[in-house]
């Protein structure tokens, strides 16, 4: 799980010693001293910037100006992705699929991009690849994080390798509302009623409210936005997909299962234990 905010750091740690003119010579020797602590985190954004591989070069150029234009450019690159983001996740979210910390940093903007050009089939296929290939590790991450849910998941992770989907799909949204409770006593499926600020969004909403994270604030977008997977059944025809806790879990919707649909809601799991960490440190 990459953090954006340890990823800048080195970033602005150069930055800042930019700005004291009276010291550059002195910044000089303080950048090459700490070549070793910020090269290695910024390889971790090399599939996003494809000039990223040379800062270890532009580094060891006597010329402050240029790798400071260097990480600059970076830097606006980074901001210009976070800002594009949120809306980036919503759009997912409203076709029913989530993404975890564990996804490329540009891939939400990328898939956001195909829906833009109605091109939700290729997004479908690539996330129920990425999901599958993933899945075991994924869920050996959420055994680690509720490890007094591990056997409810390793029944879940079970049942969708059997493409038991009638049986994965409600047994994960139960487990969605139980991670939520395990971390904060709230649940994901109940609606808040008392505050005014959060009323109609998941009752959890209120706990990413004061989270400040440049991260945090974008991937919890969708959680304070109405989406499918949790709106009232009278409201799903502003989505574009019909897949509905509600009409799951009351027996409604009778054909719900099959692997995508099992992904979607597994990614939903995924995503909001990824979240719930945040409100564990």
């Amino acid at each position: 799980m990459y953090n954006i905010d340890k990823i800048l750091e080195p970033y602005r740690q150069i930055q800042k010693m930019f700005e004291s003119q009276r010291e550059k010579f002195k910044f000089a020797e303080e950048v090459r001293a700490k070549h070793e602590s910020f090269v290695l985190p910024l390889i971790s954004i090399q599939k996003s910037f494809e000039n990223i591989t040379k800062i270890s070069q532009i580094l060891a150029d006597s010329s402050i100006q240029k790798y400071f234009e260097q990480f600059k450019n970076i830097g606006q690159k980074i901001n210009e992705h976070l800002k594009k983001t949120p809306e980036s996740l919503i759009l997912l979210a409203n076709y029913g699929w989530y993404l975890n910390f564990d996804s490329r940093f540009n891939l939400p903007n990328k898939l956001g991009q195909l829906i833009r050009e109605d091109k939700i089939e290729e997004v479908d296929e690539f996330l129920i690849e990425y999901y599958n290939e993933n899945i075991d590790r994924m869920f050996n991450d959420l055994s680690n994080h509720f490890p007094e849910r591990k056997e409810i998941f390793i029944q879940i992770l079970a049942s969708h390798k059997k493409k038991q989907y009638y049986l994965t799909i409600p047994c994960v949204l139960a487990q969605i509302d139980g991670i939520c409770f395990d971390s904060t006593t709230r649940k994901f499926f109940i609606k808040e009623k008392k505050n005014k600020d959060f009323r109609f969004l998941p009752e959890i909403a209120e706990e990413f409210a004061n989270i400040t994270s440049s991260i945090a604030d974008a991937f919890s977008r969708p959680i304070f936005n109405q989406m499918p997977i949790s709106a009232h059944e009278s409201k799903l025809d502003n989505f574009p997909v019909q897949l509905n806790r509600h009409l799951i879990m009351h027996g409604i919707d009778k054909n719900y299962g099959d692997e995508k649909n099992s992904l979607k809601c597994i990614s939903l799991l995924f995503y909001l234990s990824d979240m719930l960490t945040l409100i564990d440190k």
